[in-house]
């Protein structure tokens, strides 16, 4: 079969085909190609079962198209595929059957528009051959009749060949009427019985087809859904375990802005006592840390407002240990030798209005005081 070459002007010889030639100019198909029946009887019938064809047709003069085959029934074109262009000529390989876009069986295939016409013509030909015969048998029958004297040949026996030819002449002009006539009842009509079978079976097929695409499109959400959660879960376990990584150098509340669970938080009085001693260290580097490398820190002016809030009345000074803590964190053993000292000094008689306590300090003379000497 590697001798199987498209021809021009033909039709494709499977029953629910419609390519024709006239395709390739009409919608542009290049690779579309028609391949006459191999010369192997065998295979030959192979082809021919496969069309599934219900009519009278000679599969030594048909064609089937490119659309029937695999991509590897055909013989690989080496210098098309290396220059990428569309080869003219394609071939099939030897012993190959049509095994694409096939009919099921000849009682639930339609027959197409170009089974049909070729069917008509068919009924045509046999018909306009019965039509010749009958001719041929009537003049015959007539020169069988004429008996020709060559002894007695007088003006009265001579044989009318005029009025014979127009005789003749009648009679294929009656006979032309009666062949029209019979070709008009013998045209096919329209089975809409079978059309309406043939949409109804197509109706399952696209049904059948919906049912298993909303099928396939459920699982693809259920594993969508799935996926999802999973990655919920990734993302959540690594966000535990960023916590504990860095929960010993990072709060609850700097994790939050890290990770943008919130845009603003509330500081507690330990993360602001921490970026109150690094202000104290720097300006500079308080703004450099903050803005420049993005450490979630409180903003400056959040500082002052806490300063504020220090309890400086009789007693411990809780903040101020803090602090004092927070510094000494960062020296060594020898550095943290201190010494307390506690004194008394006098102070002006006068009474003092405390605004954040709302309070009336007062009137001392004296007061006691701690000294802590590094």
């Amino acid at each position: 079969m590697g001798n199987n070459k498209p021809r021009g002007g033909s039709s494709c010889a499977v029953a629910t085909c419609t390519n024709y030639s006239g395709k390739i100019k009409t919608s542009g198909r290049k690779d579309l190609s028609f391949h006459r029946f191999p010369k192997d009887d065998t295979v030959a019938k192979k082809w021919q079962h496969l069309c599934k064809r219900g009519d009278v047709w000679n599969p030594q003069k048909a064609y089937i198209c490119s659309d029937h085959f695999t991509k590897d029934d055909f013989v690989r074109d080496l210098k098309a595929e290396l220059l990428e262009y569309e080869p003219k000529i394609r071939y099939l390989k030897q012993n190959v059957l049509p095994s694409l876009n096939l009919p099921l069986d000849h009682a639930y295939t339609p027959l197409s528009e170009s089974s049909l016409n070729r069917r008509y013509r068919m009924n045509v030909k046999h018909t306009k051959q019965a039509h010749d015969q009958l001719i041929l048998s009537s003049i015959q029958q007539n020169e069988s009749n004429i008996e020709v004297d060559s002894n007695s040949c007088t003006a009265d026996n001579i044989l009318d060949y005029e009025q014979l030819y127009n005789n003749l002449i009648q009679e294929h002009e009656a006979l032309k009427t009666k062949f029209s006539e019979q070709n008009r009842l013998n045209q096919p009509e329209v089975d809409y019985k079978r059309i309406n079978e043939n949409l109804r079976f197509n109706m399952k097929i696209l049904e059948k087809n919906l049912s298993t695409t909303n099928k396939l499109l459920k699982e693809n959400q259920k594993n969508m859904k799935a996926i999802k959660i999973r990655s919920l879960d990734e993302t959540k376990a690594v966000e535990n375990q960023a916590r504990k990584l860095v929960s010993s150098v990072l709060t609850q509340n700097q994790l939050d802005l890290i990770l943008k669970k919130k845009k603003r938080v509330h500081w507690s009085r330990e993360e602001v006592s921490k970026a109150f001693t690094l202000r104290y260290l720097s300006k500079k580097a308080y703004k450099y840390v903050k803005d420049e490398l993005h450490y979630p820190l409180p903003g400056l002016s959040c500082l002052p407002r806490w300063a504020k809030t220090i309890d400086m009345r009789n007693g411990v000074l809780h903040d101020v240990l803090k602090i004092m803590k927070l510094n000494g964190e960062t020296l060594e053993d020898y550095e943290k030798l201190t010494v307390l000292m506690f004194d008394e000094v006098k102070v002006s008689y006068t009474m003092e209005y405390d605004v954040l306590h709302d309070q009336v300090l007062g009137p001392y003379n004296q007061m006691q005081v701690g000294y802590n000497l590094i």
